[in-house]
């Protein structure tokens, strides 16, 4: 036998004020955990603590094998730029070396007529 509607659009006051997520008695009622008759939903509690006690977890183990490489690169950044800007240090004398090329060529000019001088005294 069915039972006769209650008074009031077919819905009890319980079921009416869970699907609102209202009062009952004083107490509140919760959709994520508790299903229309107040009965706990246990598929939702298991799935919440495998989120937390699983998955939560093994993220984190993810992420630190993810970011130990991340600072090893870093340091090696730090350490290519710190020499790398000691090295410009010692650059500085580079456009010098052309001054220095022009008159060893010069040199090499004045040997030549050096050693022409000297082989026509001979």
């Amino acid at each position: 036998m069915r039972r006769p509607d209650p008074p009031g659009g077919g819905r009890s006051r319980r079921s009416a004020a869970a699907a609102e997520g209202g009062v009952v008695n004083g107490s509140t009622v919760e959709r994520s955990l508790v299903n229309g008759g107040g009965r706990v939903n246990w598929w939702w509690l298991i799935g919440d603590i495998l989120l937390i006690l699983v998955v939560a977890p093994v993220c984190i183990l993810f992420l630190n094998k993810v970011m130990r490489p991340i600072f090893e690169i870093k340091a090696y950044a730090d350490d290519i730029l710190e020499h790398g800007v000691a090295l410009t240090g010692t650059l500085d004398s580079v456009p010098k070396l052309v001054r220095t090329r022009e008159l060893a060529g010069q040199a090499r000019q004045n040997v030549g007529r050096y050693g022409a001088a000297l082989q026509r005294l001979l």
